[in-house]
């Protein structure tokens, strides 16, 4: 469930609350107030559905609740290096690191360079392409499901 909407509920709201606050009424680019309140309002619920499901998955991974899992920024990297930890991946801290730098770049500068959104993507794409990997590892096919050619 993590991999279907955790992720991209938690990468979607965060880009949707930044980019509506970069144009919000009586900014330079601004949308009308209802649209504002709207978005930004299915934006933070993204973000709330996401980090709930981020905390489950760190206390699977955890094998119990940590304080970890209730801290709604920090249970997304707590995932991504335990994530990592499973894989076996030797740099599991400096792809966190990275991922923390592009999303604080995306954060800050998003209103003035909107290709920061690359790094957005970039990160999400992570987290589904290892996520995904992590399940493969625990829960392969089975042979006999397989179609054969």
């Amino acid at each position: 469930m993590l991999v279907r909407f955790g992720i991209v509920a938690v990468f979607s709201g965060l880009g949707l609350v930044v980019s509506v606050l970069a144009h919000w009424p009586g900014t330079r680019h601004p949308t009308p107030l209802w649209f504002a309140e709207s978005a930004s309002d299915l934006g933070v619920g993204l973000l709330v559905v996401g980090s709930v499901l981020f905390a489950f998955a760190l206390r699977e991974l955890a094998g119990r609740w940590t304080p970890l899992a209730f801290i709604p920024a920090v249970n997304i990297f707590a995932v991504e290096a335990l994530v990592s930890a499973r894989l076996s991946a030797r740099s599991a801290t400096r792809r966190v690191i990275a991922d923390v730098v592009l999303l604080l770049l995306f954060i800050v500068e998003a209103h003035s360079a909107p290709w920061l959104t690359l790094g957005l993507i970039v990160v999400t794409l992570g987290q589904l392409q290892w996520t995904a990997a992590l399940l493969d590892d625990l829960c392969p096919p089975d042979e006999h499901l397989r179609a054969t050619p």
